[in-house]
């Protein structure tokens, strides 16, 4: 096998498949070969390429980014690699990089598919990356966090009207810069309801504490809700963690808390 060739792994058949040898492209001037050192297999995914079972309408949805070949066969996926950077700019020769790479032994790709890793995170647990990517991961205090998003749900269900549902979304914004831990990035968490809006001489002063506003179509009918230390509870915990919270609320849009939180919290000395 010369220095242009390197070996991939390809699903054949259904239940089959074979280690080829493949070319390597000639690399462009922002492009990088990486050597991979660990490459990893989504049992769950990949069990279904794998098999062949892919449904016909889902096939689009799970194409890999480096894919070859089409489903159910012959085709190369796979989407967790580990890898070194052989050549390539001068900034990452010689550096672990995370991509969504097939299972293969050597590659060429774009310098903007590799995520460069902390020195301090090993290899074999940096090709477990893909499988967070749906995910929220964060370092906070968790009995705090929870308090957080307890009160806001409270807060919801006590004034929010009863026939509508309460959504809860959380989502991670930014990118954290390699080495610097999560430090980079930003969660996103908010909750939503509908009914009766706060009054807008209230929201500038909804988070102090002991504030009561009534909720509902007639307060002749249903006693005033009480925002008594709940929201201030939740805009301490968040500022105290460097973040922020806000609140939006009218008639056509209901009401909305958005917290938005730095995903590492380390304290001095930590």
């Amino acid at each position: 096998m010369t220095s242009q060739q390197a070996r991939a792994f390809w699903v054949t058949a259904p239940g089959q498949g074979i280690i080829r040898d493949e070319p390597l492209p000639i690399a462009g001037p922002t492009d990088a070969t990486v050597r991979t050192l660990f490459t990893g297999v989504s049992r769950g995914t990949e069990s279904l390429v794998f098999s062949g079972a892919v449904p016909e309408s889902e096939r689009a949805r799970m194409r890999a980014p480096f894919q070859a070949g089409e489903f159910p066969a012959p085709v190369k996926y796979g989407y967790c690699n580990v890898g070194q950077v052989e050549s390539g700019p001068k900034t990452l020769l010689g550096r672990r990089v995370f991509s969504l790479f097939p299972h293969q032994t050597r590659f060429v790709v774009p310098v903007s598919a590799l995520n460069p890793l902390p020195d301090d995170v090993p290899s074999g647990r940096a090709v477990l990356a893909a499988n967070m990517e749906t995910a929220v991961n964060g370092v906070w205090d968790a009995g705090r966090i929870r308090q957080v998003v307890s009160n806001l749900m409270g807060n919801a269900i006590q004034h929010g009207s009863p026939e509508a549902p309460i959504d809860l979304s959380v989502a991670s914004k930014g990118t954290a810069s390699a080495g610097s831990g999560l430090g980079g990035s930003t969660v996103v968490l908010s909750v939503h309801n509908e009914g009766v809006p706060i009054p807008p001489d209230l929201l500038p002063t909804i988070f102090d504490p002991l504030k009561r506003y009534a909720t509902r179509e007639s307060a002749a009918e249903r006693s005033p809700g009480s925002i008594g230390l709940g929201l201030y509870i939740v805009r301490e915990i968040v500022v105290a963690k460097g973040g922020t919270v806000e609140v939006a609320s009218t008639a056509e849009e209901g009401t909305t808390f958005t917290v938005r939180i730095p995903l590492a919290q380390v304290s001095p000395g930590d």
